[in-house]
């Protein structure tokens, strides 16, 4: 049998003549017919389709889902459409949308089904283009829609520079629902700084699908948000009429790499002038620092040996000023040792720190400039030895305890706290924090706080390397450094670093003293 009773050699033949496959089956889901595209289709003769079953002709993992299928229609009646991924005779996938349609008998009974196999692989190829199934919007708005919605790239339609549609990327980065973005002008979503220079821009695509090159703007979020992205146009055929689309991709990551790669790079040439500073200054100053010490203790004595009052009073005066000489040389010793840190990675010399240790030796350096403004708490619990280097982890604790100090104002008032604390963390890591209750920060100084040579002292008070040494030095522990701070409400500053394994000795020698 080539078809259904009583079928015409005529219609048959007009039916292999057709390029999409045909098959006809009995209620029973045995074929009955088909055209050639069919046969091609299996690679079988059509002798061997007719009689036979899906289980017999059709690979072993889409027969059940086929026969499944038929039964669902032969129940319900109607129409069925779906699409699934089918292997040829060739040995290709591809993808297929069959459409399926009851065929009734004089009396309405379901006597068989007809199907068609349309072969959409090359249009779900261009969709997934991106681009080229812009193109194809015109002929699927469905398809159009299943592409451009699930894009990440940003898409609006426009015309006029009105917009006539926005993609979900396109409303994410206005941060507006899409259905407002609908009759709004394009360019109140650029930056007010490009306007002048996209609207030429937005007028001149031109006809047959010329693409009008990519060409960066800044976007103009609903909440005041600047977003670095990069636009191409063309022109496309929307809702009976000519109309342009700008695709769009967000370049915010890619400017973030390319400042990451250019401060490396600056960092590098910093670090390379650096060495070459701190070593000048290093022995010269340490030279300056001793014999200024020198001269403050010969004042000292001298001042007991003398009796009279005006030369006493002489030598006080000098010994002052030699002593606010020798502070601006010790400013400038701690200068040339966070010189050196940028200059040189960290010291790979490993071994268990005892943290107790470390804090005593940083607060101590830290108890003169904590005496006028803070009471220094210690909250130290009974925490493993860190893994470390002593003398890097000191100059951490230094710095903190150091910038606690500076952001808490000087001078009578409610007693204010400066606490240090340690306790043990999930992970096998031991917590450091130091709190304040100074000034806090606003979240764009926040934000920008580990970055080298950022600060928000006045000229000559701080060189901007103090949280940023902080930063290398944790990062260089395989540990990690976060920030909590508000406005009037201080500031906590919390270091997480691996605690030693049991099996390692503990650290011997003395505390680290300071550079020299």
């Amino acid at each position: 049998m080539s078809g259904l009773p009583g079928w015409p050699a005529s219609l048959q033949a007009l039916l292999d003549a057709l390029p999409t496959p045909i098959f006809f089956k009995d209620a029973a889901g045995v074929y009955t017919g088909c055209n050639r595209a069919f046969e091609r289709y299996l690679g079988l003769p059509r002798a061997r389709i007719v009689g036979a079953t899906v289980h017999d002709v059709a690979p072993r993992d889409l027969a059940e889902v086929y026969r499944r299928a038929d039964e669902a229609l032969l129940r319900q009646g109607g129409e069925q459409v779906y699409e699934a991924q089918v292997a040829w005779a060739d040995g290709s996938r591809r993808d297929v949308i069959f459409r399926k349609a009851v065929i009734a008998g004089p009396a309405g009974e379901p006597l068989g089904i007809a199907g068609t196999m349309s072969d959409v692989t090359e249009q779900r190829r261009a969709e997934a283009a991106g681009r080229e199934g812009l193109r194809r919007a015109e002929r699927s708005e469905a398809n159009f829609r299943a592409i451009v919605e699930g894009t990440p790239s940003i898409v609006f339609i426009h015309r006029d520079g009105v917009v006539l549609y926005a993609n979900p990327a396109a409303a994410r980065l206005v941060g507006l629902p899409a259905d407002r973005l609908v009759g709004r002008q394009l360019l109140d979503f650029a930056h007010p700084d490009d306007r002048a220079a996209l609207g030429p821009r937005l007028a001149a695509v031109g006809a047959g699908g010329e693409i009008v090159p990519a060409a960066e703007v800044r976007a103009l979020g609903a909440d005041g948000r600047v977003v670095p992205t990069e636009f191409l146009s063309i022109e496309v055929q929307h809702d009976g009429g000519p109309a342009r689309v700008a695709i769009g991709r967000d370049l915010t990551e890619r400017k973030e790499a390319e400042e990451r790669l250019s401060r490396a790079q600056r960092l590098g040439a910093l670090g390379t002038m650096a060495a070459g500073v701190a070593h000048e200054l290093n022995n010269p100053l340490a030279f300056v620092l001793s014999n200024l010490g020198h001269a403050v203790e010969e004042l000292g004595r001298l001042e007991g040996a003398v009796a009279e009052p005006r030369v006493r009073g002489a030598l006080q005066e000098l010994g002052g000023v030699l002593g606010e000489a020798r502070e601006g040389a010790d400013r400038l010793r701690v200068i040339v040792r966070d010189l050196r840190t940028l200059s040189r990675a960290d010291d790979a010399t490993r071994a268990p720190v005892e943290v107790a240790r470390v804090v005593d030796y940083a607060a101590g350096l830290a108890a003169s400039a904590l005496r006028s403004r803070a009471r220094l708490v210690r909250e130290i619990g009974v925490v493993p030895p860190i893994l470390g280097n002593e003398a890097r982890l000191g100059q951490l604790l230094l710095n903190l305890l150091l910038n606690a100090a500076q952001a808490t104002p000087e001078g009578p008032g409610p007693e204010r706290t400066v606490r240090v604390t340690a306790r043990g963390a999930p992970g096998g890591r031991v917590l450091l924090e130091v709190s304040d209750e100074g000034a806090g920060m606003a979240p764009e100084v926040r934000a920008r706080i580990f970055e080298p040579f950022f600060t928000t002292k006045p000229v000559g008070s701080g060189t901007g390397l103090g949280l940023w040494v902080c930063h290398q030095i944790v990062e260089a522990h395989g540990g990690e450094i976060a920030v909590d701070s508000e406005e009037g409400r201080g500031t906590a500053v919390r270091v997480w670093l691996p605690a030693a394994p049991a099996v390692l000795p503990p650290a011997s020698g003395a505390p680290p003293g300071p550079a020299p």
